[in-house]
């Protein structure tokens, strides 16, 4: 939709609306050489009916440091001083009116020579107080930007809509092409932004003294993208001081489309309601305990990703999940929703807010048999109702495919058999899209585990940890998945190996492994023919569990579970033992690399849905 707003004095109000700018043919532009069938643009600062061309021109010579150009209509002896003459053919400027005595006058005096020969500054007293005192004192002017006259405030440039519904509006919204950023704080909202010749908002500092000179209406025309419009208009409209928060009051619909402002059976009327931006929130709801962070990112886990959708539908999402989401993190630029279930961390992250919400009010007794995996949504029937919340993603590769741009870190994906787990997505290497298996960084995790341990998975998945094999199985059950396994050594030195198809069966199977199609640029340890230890087919094996080709259990002479063969000659899950050691295979080792006496700084196994 392109919205447009506006207000016209009474009865005449404020509208919004897609408003066009006008070169009008009959028009006469007067500098020094007269241009037929153009005009300037503008600001228009004055418009004087029933008037010659010649005094048009004097009146802009009375006005040396406001007026540059004059815009003269011969058939309703209309004249139009403006204060800029740049939309059109560069023109003499009038700076050889401007005498010594006339330098001390103000934007707001004229300069004129009395009978006494000498020049005098004379208030300019006449300024029109809005569009509708313009429009009904100077018959046929056309919309464009003129300037009026606020109580407290003084001149402000205005455009003015002469043509939707008798004219007469002052427009102080206006929507149409998207190069206007409506994400704003208070003090912008306040002060207006934006070129009145495209996109703005007038302010609210000047709408309320603009509606605070009498009783205003509101028109407010739409269009879509299929060329449609509505329109909806109200018989009065106000808008307090910014001591009650630009508190608006509106009353009177009209219109060709529903009434979504003062419509009692609506819960989101704006009738009564403050203004709020996203740095000083005025509205009924409490659920924001704290203002909005710009430049962060809660890590997560994200549980929920939502691509193409506003802030505050994102919020919303929120609140139908009581029990899940704790806050989300947004980023405008690729309208990116991202919902958490965790506040506790944060993250600097440049084109993201991040907001907490205090979801206990939304905990009604009927959201209180939902489970997690449900929304709790009001219906029409004004009753909460558990709704199941179905559309998750199945893996990391999917988010990534759906949702372009997003950081690297936790997020929430749906297995078969066992539901919801947290994963970490690495959404960076590679192209992205892969869901970590296992991480080594930093020695902080014990990888000396029981088959029981590996199973389930264990360690912190910010830091060192194994997803467990449990996972992984139902994981790569979803399709065709790659592997890839970077390493780095001490010296920060790094390589990678990678293979186009990997597979873990079920635990009847003891987590056999296959893999094949070798890249990387490090010799290939896993499916080497020629080397013996090569993983492909083999079984899983920790050291209370011996699954391995061998009599002696390589999982406890290696030191770490592993699709141990007779042993191995990667040992990614071995003690972490800091660079060279005297120790044979029992460190973070890759043999083609860095041999089994030295042991790396950082290992990642990690999978990506190509079928």
């Amino acid at each position: 939709m392109i919205p447009h707003s506006l207000i016209r004095r009474t009865l005449y109000g404020i509208t919004l609306t897609t408003l066009p700018i006008y070169l009008l043919s009959f028009y006469v532009t007067v500098t020094s050489a007269s241009v037929h069938g153009e005009r300037y643009i503008g600001p228009v600062v004055w418009v004087m009916g029933i008037i010659g061309q010649q005094q048009c021109v004097r009146e802009c010579r009375y006005r040396p440091k406001l007026c540059r150009g004059v815009n003269y209509r011969k058939e309703e002896l209309l004249c139009e001083l403006v204060s800029a003459i740049n939309e059109t053919e560069q023109k003499p400027s009038y700076s050889a009116n401007i005498t010594q005595q006339c330098v001390s006058c103000s934007a707001d005096e004229m300069c004129v020579t009395l009978s006494s020969k000498k020049v005098h500054c004379i208030t300019d007293n006449d300024s029109p107080a809005d569009c509708t005192s313009l429009h009904n004192n100077n018959c046929g002017l056309p919309s464009g930007l003129y300037r009026i006259k606020l109580p407290f405030l003084g001149h402000v440039t205005a455009f003015c809509d002469m043509d939707t519904y008798g004219g007469r509006w002052t427009v102080f919204q206006n929507r149409q092409d998207g190069s206007e950023d409506f994400y704003r704080t208070w003090t912008e909202y306040k002060n207006g932004f934006g070129n009145l010749r495209s996109e703005f908002w007038i302010g609210n500092e000047k709408l309320h003294h603009l509606l605070g000179q009498g009783t205003y209406e509101m028109r407010m025309d739409m269009e879509d993208f299929d060329n449609q419009t509505r329109y909806v208009k109200y018989t009065s409209f106000n808008v307090g001081d910014e001591s009650s928060k630009y508190r608006v009051t509106i009353s009177g619909f009209s219109g060709n489309v529903g009434n979504c402002f003062t419509n009692a059976t609506i819960a989101k009327v704006i009738n009564n309601m403050k203004f709020s931006t996203w740095d000083q929130d005025n509205d009924f709801r409490s659920e924001i305990t704290s203002a909005s962070v710009h430049g962060e990112r809660y890590i997560g886990p994200v549980v929920r990703v939502m691509g193409i959708i506003g802030q505050q539908q994102c919020v919303r999402e929120c609140r139908h999940r009581p029990k899940l989401c704790r806050g989300v993190n947004y980023r405008k630029q690729e309208l990116l929703c991202e919902l958490v279930s965790a506040i506790n961390e944060t993250e600097p992250k440049p084109g993201y807010v991040r907001i907490e919400l205090d979801q206990s009010a939304n905990i009604t007794q009927e959201c209180v048999s939902c489970s997690a995996d449900e929304m709790c949504v009001t219906l029409s029937s004004k009753k909460n109702h558990c709704i199941k919340d179905n559309d998750s993603p199945a893996d990391c590769t999917s988010l990534h495919n759906n949702n372009c741009g997003l950081p690297s870190g936790l997020y929430r994906i749906k297995l078969s058999f066992l539901g919801h787990v947290t994963a970490f997505c690495d959404m960076d290497t590679d192209g992205g899209g892969w869901t970590m298996f296992q991480k080594r960084q930093d020695g902080s995790e014990d990888f000396y585990r029981t088959w029981t341990e590996y199973k389930n998975g264990f360690g912190k998945l910010r830091s060192e940890f194994w997803l467990g094999n449990e996972k992984l199985h139902h994981l790569l059950s979803q399709g065709t998945y790659e592997m890839r396994m970077d390493m780095e050594d001490f010296d920060n030195q790094t390589r990678y190996v990678k293979y186009t198809s990997f597979n873990v069966g079920d635990e009847s199977s003891k987590y056999t492994v296959t893999l094949t199609g070798f890249s990387g640029n490090v010799g290939d340890c896993f499916t080497n023919a020629t080397i013996a230890k090569v993983i492909n087919n083999m079984n899983f094996s920790t050291w209370d569990q011996d699954n391995d080709l061998l009599t002696r259990n390589c999982a406890a002479k290696s030191t770490s579970g592993w699709w141990h063969s007779s042993c191995n000659c990667a040992n990614p899950n071995g003690l972490y033992l800091v660079g060279e050691t005297t120790l044979n295979n029992q460190g973070v080792t890759y043999h083609p690399w860095r041999s089994r006496y030295y042991s790396l700084k950082s290992t990642r196994l990690m999978v990506r849905r190509v079928a």
